[in-house]
């Protein structure tokens, strides 16, 4: 089933789980509900599926046959680059090794489309996919089976995030973009098609709309097709497929398996379907556009497709597509890479990666984050945190902000229904927040959900200071009083007072809860994240002025952390405590957590061991394999490994696992979830991976700038290369604790120099170098050096800021 992702129950780590559970959205179970009746899925009530059923194949017609290359226009262009590796049989074709395309969305929007570099369009799963074709003499050009040499969709740039196909066909030029709009509420994707004719005499072109029930993961049933000529409104399954705003010289509804659709289109016929079935849900619509240009003129058409469902039963007024609308959408588009850090890299390939990585948080944060206004669905909050980090950490203030306040909102409302450890995460990125955007309005307006959070959360973590004490021996010896003190006998005064029970029976003996169970490994990370959030908490209670048992709190904090730090100790001594699969994953988990984090309390042993085993286990050619529930590789894990790398100063691992990973890059300079090693696309989980773009700007940060107390650390793990290059590293309104930083390292013909400004000082000012420049030689202005430490790999000045603005010059 093509639209159905891959989810395979197993007992994994969180990050596992959250990684596999891609996109089980209310439509797309429905949908699967339905096709169940063909046989062709079945769907737990779990909402779990195993592999076999949740494969995304391309099945019925599609499949068990051999196609000539006359035939080959049915499939969709990554299966077409898979056939020339392996025949298609009749167990159907999964997409696992071109899982390469790119969303159409919109800054902070809700929802948005996904398209592949042939074009194939998928707005509305439920709807099939778009596709557009051209007519050329006696043939039909169908962008799927263009070769690498020929027409392909491209991303114009990323900072205005609007797609284009061009076809030449002298004297036409043929363009289609695509992009996302918004009006209110509602959110569309609109292809906008441009004719011109670059002669001085009459043109004719003729070019085709196909709704299609296929996409970039398989296949879309469509079982229904109705076209509303007055309206011009296409209809699949029941739903609002595309909106026109010119009528159409003809509308032909056949099947995905019809090899002669391609001759009928030809024909002079002229068809006006409006309605069509088919029960494998192979249903396809085609409509033909004969357009005659005059000399040197030119034409638009729009196909508009909204991005919710709209059945065609609603009521309401008829959608007219916007013309302006592109204006708009580039217009916001601008205005949030403006709002945004400005990162210029020696590397200019590094360029157009990052600005797309922030396009897609801006694009995909809100349905990530919040899927349904729903707040634990999803990922989980672990992997929500790195975006919404991610998010602040390039400045994406307005974003993240908006979707924070309707995270509190939504706990705010049920805050009682929640585990406090549960909510760690999300107190967390509510708090993290503020530290980078220094927002004390923002603060004030969810404080009291903060101070309610807070001291949940302290009170869950004192239930595990707590150790039962032993219950009181009971003394079984015999108690001998004198003689005269104990009555010789009982009398009826004595027997009727126990009867009418005056004599006190014994209590009942209470069971004393069991002790805690031992921490393991997920136990331990959870317990960073209580830390983290704690620390966070309290800091912003003192902020806010709510003292209330924050003495209590403090002492809580510093006994946690203890016990973190006892465990550790412990743990580091256990010899399999990464012995299996899902420990080695969990031992990844840990150390990108406390990277993440910046925790400083887990022993310096357990993270050593726990580094050698994901090394030994789990990293393989620079890339990060998971194991678990079968083998995958992810560049973006790796990204997130030399997070930790970029931590410990190592600034060659950092370079080469950063390379590995963007050797993975698509067309529209987006990075796959989990990628095919010998074919070099997507094998699996998103082909514009949020979590992939939350990660490669999480390490340009750790690698340019950190913190260490209340010093600033700068370039700790850059390589060397940066330092010499001509072409200037520029990083410009960092977001930090301090205010935001600027940074540019640069080279002359006489000098290099490294160049911070900053809003407000630090006590210190910690500078990385490369081990080419001597220690010596180096020249601080706007500071004074207090030290200068040499280390093998990553020498470093400190200096005390005496200006915001601290210069430091080598010669050459």
């Amino acid at each position: 089933m093509g639209s159905i992702p891959l989810f395979q129950p197993a007992n994994v780590t969180s990050t596992v789980k959250s990684l596999m559970q891609e996109c089980l959205d209310d439509i797309c179970l429905e949908r699967l509900r339905r096709v169940a009746g063909h046989n062709r899925v079945s769907l737990i009530e779990n909402h779990e599926i195993t592999a076999t059923e949740a494969a995304l194949l391309l099945r019925s017609g599609l499949n068990g046959r051999v196609y000539s290359t006359a035939e080959k226009w049915m499939l969709p262009h990554w299966a077409i680059k898979k056939s020339q590796k392996q025949p298609i049989d009749g167990t159907g074709f999964v997409n696992d090794t071109n899982r390469n395309w790119t969303f159409v969305g919109g800054v902070g929007t809700k929802k948005y489309g996904v398209v592949d570099p042939s074009g194939l369009l998928t707005v509305l799963p439920e709807c099939g996919s778009l596709d557009f074709w051209v007519q050329n003499g006696s043939e039909i050009v169908f962008p799927a089976l263009e070769d690498s040499d020929g027409s392909r969709l491209v991303l114009i740039s990323p900072e205005d995030q609007v797609l284009e196909w061009k076809h030449v066909q002298s004297p036409v030029e043929f363009t289609r973009l695509i992009y996302h709009s918004s009006n209110g509420e509602h959110e569309y994707v609109y292809n906008e098609i441009l004719l011109k004719n670059n002669s001085l005499s009459e043109a004719l072109m003729t070019f085709y709309v196909a709704l299609r029930p296929l996409s970039v993961r398989g296949v879309e049933p469509i079982e229904s097709l109705a076209f509303n000529l007055e309206k011009r409104h296409l209809y699949a399954n029941g739903f609002l497929a595309v909106v026109l705003d010119k009528d159409p010289d003809s509308v032909v509804m056949t099947t995905a398996d019809n090899t002669s659709l391609p001759v009928s289109l030809l024909g002079k016929a002229t068809h006006l379907d409006q309605e069509f079935s088919a029960e494998k849900g192979l249903a396809t619509a085609v409509l033909r556009y004969n357009v005659k240009l005059a000399p040197a003129a030119s034409k638009k058409f729009f196909f508009t497709s909204p991005l919710s469902p709209i059945e065609d039963t609603a009521d309401g007024p008829v959608f007219q597509p916007n013309p302006g609308a592109r204006d708009k959408t580039v217009g916001s588009w601008f205005d949030f890479s403006q709002s945004t850090t400005k990162l210029t890299f020696p590397d200019r390939g590094l360029d157009p990666t990052v600005i797309q990585a922030k396009a897609t948080l801006a694009a995909q944060a809100a349905s990530f984050v919040l899927p349904g206004n729903n707040l634990l669905t999803g990922a989980s909050w672990q992997e929500k945190s790195r975006v919404l980090s991610a998010l602040s950490a390039v400045g994406g203030f307005n974003l993240t902000k908006a979707l924070l306040l309707n995270t509190a909102s939504i706990v705010a409302d049920n805050v009682e229904d929640y585990d406090p450890f549960q909510l760690s995460p999300i107190l967390w990125s509510l708090l993290h927040y503020h530290l980078l955007s220094q927002d004390d309005s923002y603060l004030k307006e969810i404080g009291p959900l903060v101070g309610h959070l807070v001291r949940a959360l302290g009170k869950s973590i004192e239930s595990q200071l707590v150790v039962p004490e032993p219950a009181p021996l009971e003394d079984t010896t015999m108690d001998y009083a004198p003689a005269e003190d104990s009555p010789s006998f009982v009398g009826v005064d004595e027997l009727l007072a126990a009867s009418m029970g005056a004599v006190e029976e014994p209590p009942p003996v209470e069971d004393v809860p069991p002790p805690p169970e031992p921490w393991g490994l997920e136990e331990y990370v959870t317990a960073l994240w209580n830390l983290s959030a704690l620390g966070l908490g309290i800091e912003a209670c003192r902020i806010l002025g709510d003292d209330r048992e924050l003495d209590d709190l403090s002492e809580t904090i510093e006994e946690y952390e203890a016990l973190i730090r006892e465990t550790a100790g412990s743990m580091s001594k256990d010899t399999n405590l990464f012995s299996t699969p899902k420990k080695q994953m969990q031992a990844f988990e840990l150390i990108t957590t406390v990277s993440f984090l910046n925790a400083n309390a887990v022993d310096s042993s357990l993270l050593e061991k726990a580094l050698e085993s994901v090394n030994s286990n789990l990293v393989t050619d620079n890339m990060l394999r998971m194991l678990e529930p079968n083998t995958k590789a992810s560049g973006h894990l790796g990204l997130r490994l030399a997070q930790y790398k970029a931590q410990q100063k190592a600034e060659y691992d950092v370079e080469l696992l950063l390379k590995r990973a963007l050797e993975f890059q698509d067309l529209f300079y987006n990075l796959p979830d989990f990628v095919d090693i010998r074919g070099g696309g997507g094998s699996w989980g998103s082909g514009s991976s949020i979590r992939a773009a939350a990660d490669i700007l999480l390490l340009i940060r750790a690698m340019t700038m950190s913190r260490s107390g209340e010093n600033l650390v700068i370039l700790p793990a850059i390589p060397d290369s940066w330092y010499t290059s001509t072409t200037p590293l520029a990083l410009e309104g960092l977001p930090t604790e301090f205010g935001p930083v600027d940074i540019e390292v640069g080279a002359s013909p006489n000098q290099h120099q490294i160049e911070v400004r900053m809003k407000y000082l630090p006590e210190e000012i910690l500078i990385h170098l490369t081990t080419l420049f001597s220690l010596p030689m180096m020249k601080v202005f706007g500071g004074g050096i207090v030290e200068r430490v040499k280390d093998s790999e990553s020498p470093f000045i400190k200096v005390v800021p005496l200006s915001n603005t601290v210069v430091v010059t080598i010669h050459r």
